[in-house]
């Protein structure tokens, strides 16, 4: 989604994505599974404000959360293994 303001001097533009990836099978058996599971959810968000002919200031900002690593599930029972520290990263910038 994106627009102006009724005088055109600022822009802003918001966004929202969801990314879910499985990735080959590691390992089947009748008792156990293995995936590579990736999923993350992302919102960027900019604004540029325009101060005359020739300025204009743009800021923009993506925050992240992101799952990455191993779902296993042995005897119906499911486990996750992350690759990062936390099960779940926030990222930011």
């Amino acid at each position: 989604m994106n627009g102006y303001n009724k005088a055109h001097t600022l822009f802003y533009r918001v966004g929202f994505d969801y990314f879910s990836d499985t990735f080959a099978v590691l390992a089947n058996s009748n008792t156990s599974e293995s995936f590579e599971v990736n999923k993350a959810i992302t919102f960027p968000f900019m604004v540029n404000v325009i101060l005359n002919d020739l300025w204009s200031i743009e800021v923009q900002l993506e925050l992240q959360r992101a799952k990455k690593g191993f779902e296993v599930t042995t005897n119906d029972e499911s486990s996750f293994v992350s690759l990062f520290l936390k099960s779940i990263k926030t990222i930011s910038f």
